[in-house]
């Protein structure tokens, strides 16, 4: 049978980038890699069947529309995702040192900090001991370059030149000792005879040590034993690393405007876009945190009408434009 050449090929392969932005007005951020956008449409039907004939059918019948629905499979997931998909707030915690924070020690315990903390500036001590915060102590490089701090240096140490407008770098400028030390490095920009000045924080009393009373976790720490293998009241410093708070269910259900920015790769990347104008998503039914896949989470919910868009002809609920 000869191809009919009055059909012109109108498949589609969409691929593209989901932005969202707050309803009314707000920025349309990138929602990231997206493996699904779908659409659906529920309808609440009315049927009179026909009594009248043995045949049977419908006499007459009222079509409406029930709900407007959109779901997005994602797989990045984002703190602003998450939010959206949880109902939550989410904030940017900067690195701001914590100075004695308070924990009950248990032995094979976790510690459950505040924070995931940067590793190397945990220190955990005795209930009794104190830190001192140490500024800007003036010290001249030696010959050999080894440099003792005039309090016990514990940790956050930073290396500035005399004038305090460069920070010198750990690894490259110096390291810190076994014995906490400051050895300059050869290669470095600290010279022997320089002025330096130095900030750091500095532990009195009882300072447990890690590999034998505690080992470091992921986000936090793990008692062992050592001093520490009786119930115990300590103290923990640390600067926590950049990190993303999300708290679930805070919010009552924000709106979202939603632009799918696509392209048709089955004809020729044409461009293809639709416009979601009042979208609601609904807390997400799933978050698998443990797996063997890559992590994905469906953000659905709800496409409300938009009673703003007033114009003949016009969608309140979405529109699509595909290049022909």
């Amino acid at each position: 049978m000869a191809e009919n050449t009055q059909i012109k090929d109108r498949s589609y392969l969409g691929k593209g980038i989901i932005y969202m932005g707050l309803y009314p007005s707000g920025p349309l951020l990138p929602v990231g890699n997206c493996s699904a956008l779908n659409i659906s449409i529920t309808e609440d039907k009315k049927e009179l069947p026909n009594h009248m004939d043995a045949g049977g059918g419908n006499r007459n019948e009222v079509s409406r529309i029930q709900s407007v629905n959109v779901s997005i499979t994602a797989h990045d997931l984002s703190a602003r995702n998450l939010a959206m998909a949880t109902r939550g707030t989410t904030k940017l915690q900067e690195p701001v040192a914590v100075v004695g924070e308070a924990h009950t020690a248990y032995p094979s315990a976790l510690v459950d900090l505040e924070w995931i903390p940067d590793p190397e500036t945990l220190v955990v001590r005795s209930t009794d001991s104190s830190t001192t915060e140490v500024e800007d102590e003036e010290v001249t490089v030696p010959v050999g370059g080894l440099i003792e701090p005039a309090q016990p240096l514990t940790s956050g140490l930073v290396v500035k030149n005399n004038a305090g407008d460069t920070t010198y770098t750990e690894g490259t400028d110096y390291e810190i000792t076994q014995d906490n030390k400051i050895q300059v490095l050869p290669g470095g920009d600290i010279s022997e005879s320089d002025t330096l000045k130095i900030s750091y924080l500095s532990a009195s009393g009882t300072v447990y040590q890690q590999g034998t009373e505690y080992e470091v976790t992921p986000v936090g720490l793990r008692i062992l034993g050592g001093q520490l293998s009786e119930e115990k009241a300590i103290k923990i410093d640390y600067t926590p690393v950049p990190q993303h708070n999300l708290e679930a269910l805070t919010e009552a259900g924000q709106e979202y405007r939603l632009v799918f920015d696509g392209l048709n790769e089955a004809q020729s990347g044409k461009p293809a876009k639709v416009k979601a104008h009042r979208f609601k998503p609904s807390p997400t039914d799933g978050l698998n945190w443990i797996g063997d896949d890559f992590a994905e989470m469906t953000i659905q919910g709800g496409l409300l009408s938009d009673s703003s868009i007033n114009a003949q002809g016009a969608s309140r609920f979405f529109r699509v434009q595909m290049a022909d």
